[in-house]
């Protein structure tokens, strides 16, 4: 399942933002010494432009601009609700430390949070969802079934564990508490999945809806991108189908489900993201004063990017 990472801002661009909201003619000095000092105007012209502090002054408009247009729309009770799953992630006792290390406290986090909580409801706001894309997702649709599955890193584990089944059926829950490398392995493989599900690959996913109930199959090989090193590394899945659902020909039954998928897919999709900012920021007609600085949302404004979206 893919963890949600924490916001975070570089140390160079933390204290730039205390600069650029504290430069102006009468810029103070940052540091003295003999044969000259550096001002806050000379520091913030020579760090303005590097890359790291452009994305942070990117953020920082959109995120204004979310706050002053949804703001009302992110409560107090939102803001502690995604705290502290956030604080569950990491544990509670480490995540002070989780903060600490990237240069906040948790009244500091907590603001930068709501910025992204408020450009979640921007993003929210300018999704549609189509009947067009409701027919579209129904088409790939399966409903959730309950299974079990017993996942390994080792083919030949695999292909003997799938021997074993074979003469021994009865033993899939234990053989998936002994063996599976999967989280669900404590409860003896038993898992929920339907077709938007990100827990299982998408081609053990297309094993399963061929399953009837009591089904074990044989190996099925999925290949998954490692985020820690980028690799492609290959995992082996044995499925027990405890339960299969048919979608039947009625779309209407489960138009919530389908409509979550399809509003999810759109908020992920980064030609919609692109969209709704440029939207936004024109709407809320956003200015850059310093011409040095001028490209600075050409990644939300450009035609040709623009193009692509929904």
């Amino acid at each position: 399942m893919k963890k949600t990472q924490i916001i975070t801002m570089g140390a160079t661009a933390a204290l730039s933002l205390i600069l650029l909201s504290g430069c102006g003619s009468d810029s103070k000095d940052v540091v003295t010494m003999k044969g000259g000092n550096i001002t806050q105007e000379e520091y913030y012209d020579a760090i303005k432009t590097q890359p790291q502090n452009e994305q942070m002054l990117q953020q920082m408009i959109i995120y204004k601009v979310a706050e002053a247009r949804y703001g009302d729309k992110v409560s107090k009770e939102d803001l502690n609700k995604k705290y502290k799953q956030m604080e569950k992630q990491y544990g509670k006792d480490n995540f002070k430390n989780v903060l600490k290390q990237a240069g906040y406290t948790e009244a500091s986090y907590k603001k930068q949070l709501r910025g992204a909580l408020c450009v979640e409801k921007m993003l929210s706001a300018n999704v549609k969802v189509s009947k067009k894309d409701l027919d579209k997702a129904w088409e790939k649709f399966h409903p959730e079934v309950t299974a079990s599955i017993i996942q390994v890193s080792d083919e030949n584990k695999a292909n003997d564990i799938a021997n074993q089944l074979k003469e021994h059926p009865d033993k899939f829950a234990e053989l998936a508490k002994e063996n599976s490398i999967d989280t669900s392995a404590k409860k003896g493989g038993k898992v929920k999945f339907d077709s938007s599900s990100e827990t299982i690959p998408a081609n053990v996913q297309e094993e399963a809806w061929k399953m009837k109930d009591g089904d074990i199959s044989g190996v099925i090989t999925a290949e998954q991108s490692d985020p820690s090193t980028l690799q492609t590394v290959k995992s082996y899945y044995i499925i027990k189908m405890d339960k299969q659902v048919d979608k039947g020909n009625d779309m209407n039954k489960y138009k919530k489900e389908l409509t979550k998928i399809v509003r999810q897919e759109k908020l992920n999709d980064p030609a919609v993201i692109r969209k709704v900012f440029k939207k936004e920021l024109k709407a809320a007609d956003v200015k850059i004063k310093d011409a040095d600085l001028n490209g600075v949302l050409s990644s939300f404004t450009s035609n040709n990017q623009d193009a692509t979206a929904k």
